[in-house]
């Protein structure tokens, strides 16, 4: 059985988790991803400098931008990046792949280091300068755009700490000396430079050990969600008693007297910010000073992941393994069946429900879900799993787009002979949810049979 980097690669899951790097999954991304702000907060120096690194390289991109037009040549070459796929984080539902940071992105950081970024590097609110403020206004990009960037700047550490690790702790035959493109940037004839590396070989390709303290998921610390949310804090936090009763009175001339809701509330304050867009920086110190929260509560999610898609599936494995679950390898319609009943029946009826959550934190993406599903199928590594995608499709109970998948499955099926139809279990984690997947089903004008059921996950099943 082999999942994880320590599988594939022979080393004890303990002495990864000693050298303060994450044990990745060879099978598919794991929802997480890089946050700038934890190199800013980081406790390690040298992890603390990688954030330096990454606003010098946007100090550099505004100053070039306000030369003029960059041709496009040099906007692809200082702009654009690929997805660094090799340290497998991120919602790819194929292994690893992703679709890296092209003209969108390239546009929108080009066209703000003169806006948003007027200030950059000589803020006089925020104690240091933040690539995130670009997800603050910019409705073209977000967490992964700016996790991938954040990446890219920070890949000769990355490098460097993986072959440290591999060349102590990896048989040499495992190993392989890749050239590697765009490692680290020139200034002086501002051009990227590849390097050569030893590193893990992985089907033909690297393989990146990422430090856990820079990790984090759901989102970055500094959030677009959170402009609204923290007001209240980010207010008091201001000094400045005049410039503060401003953001106040505004907020409150905009809000309607009869609709205090907190949608309305939000509406009004998104308003103000487009008034008085210092409320920004204003909201980034806030975040600069909690940033001990920020590590606890990343620690918290990362743990979290590597109990539900690292013990969790290794748990969940090994029941499986007691049935014929892994011995099914057609892809034909009653055989995919079969596997899914072997699923529901170790959930519902073999205490298998506490596999799909942690501390009562349940899988609510169903992103995430189809990761778990995949990597649960794919344990014994020979199962394509792709060549079942369309015929099941987990949902969740919780989905607000539920009714419509339903409703769309009833339209396209009705003519369908058994073997065409589409496999859909649908988890349950509460009661409610019972009583909400029975009323859209009846809505759909469906009925539970061999392609349409429920999986009850209740703690308690």
């Amino acid at each position: 059985m082999k999942i994880y980097f320590s599988d594939f690669f022979n080393v004890d899951s303990d002495v990864i988790d000693g050298y303060g790097a994450f044990n990745p999954s060879l099978l598919n991304d794991l929802p997480l991803f890089i946050d700038p702000f934890l190199l800013y907060s980081n406790d390690n120096e040298e992890i603390k400098d990688l954030h330096h690194s990454v606003i010098s390289y946007v100090g550099f991109l505004k100053e070039k931008a306000s030369d003029g037009n960059i041709d496009i040549q040099k906007l692809k070459s200082w702009f654009f990046f690929p997805e660094v796929k090799q340290n497998w984080f991120g919602y790819s539902e194929i292994e690893n792949g992703g679709s890296g940071l092209g003209r969108t992105f390239a546009d929108s950081l080009n066209k703000n280091l003169h806006t948003i970024f007027s200030n950059f590097g000589s803020e006089n609110i925020s104690t240091d300068s933040h690539l995130e403020k670009l997800c603050l206004v910019n409705e073209g990009v977000g967490k992964d755009a700016i996790s991938d960037f954040t990446t890219n700047l920070i890949k000769e550490y990355l490098l460097e700490y993986t072959q440290k690790f591999a060349v102590d702790n990896i048989d040499k035959s495992l190993l392989q000396v890749f050239t590697v493109k765009k490692v680290s940037f020139d200034y002086d004839n501002e051009v990227w430079i590849n390097k050569k590396y030893t590193l893990p070989c992985h089907k033909g390709d690297f393989v990146l050990l990422t430090p856990k303290s820079i990790l984090t998921k759901d989102d970055t610390w500094i959030n677009k969600k959170d402009l609204c949310a923290n007001y209240d804090g980010v207010i008091n936090s201001i000094s400045n008693d005049e410039l503060r009763d401003r953001f106040v009175n505004e907020v409150l001339r905009l809000t309607p007297e009869d609709d205090h809701t907190i949608k309305s509330r939000n509406k009004a304050i998104a308003e103000t910010i487009l008034k008085y867009p210092q409320y920004i920086d204003y909201f980034i110190k806030h975040k600069e000073s909690r940033g001990n929260e920020a590590k606890i509560n990343s620690s918290i999610k990362v743990n979290q992941t590597e109990k539900l898609f690292i013990e969790n599936i290794s748990e969940i494995f090994k029941e499986l393994n007691k049935t014929e679950f892994y011995d099914i390898t057609s892809f034909d319609g009653k055989e995919i069946n079969l596997k899914v009943s072997l699923f529901k029946n170790l959930i519902e009826s073999k205490g298998g429900s506490g596999f799909l959550y942690i501390n009562e934190n349940f899988i609510t993406r169903e992103k995430e879900l189809g990761i778990f599903i995949k990597m649960l199928f794919m344990e014994k590594g020979d199962y394509d799993f792709n060549k079942i995608k369309g015929k099941v499709k987990f949902k969740l109970a919780s989905n607000n787009k539920l009714k419509d998948a339903l409703v769309s499955k009833c339209k396209n099926e009705v003519n369908l002979k058994d073997e065409q139809k589409q496999i859909m279990p649908i988890i349950c984690y509460k009661d409610s949810d019972f009583v909400r997947v029975q009323k859209l089903i009846t809505e759909s004008k469906l009925k539970e049979d061999d392609f349409l059921f429920t999986i009850d996950a209740r703690p308690s099943a």
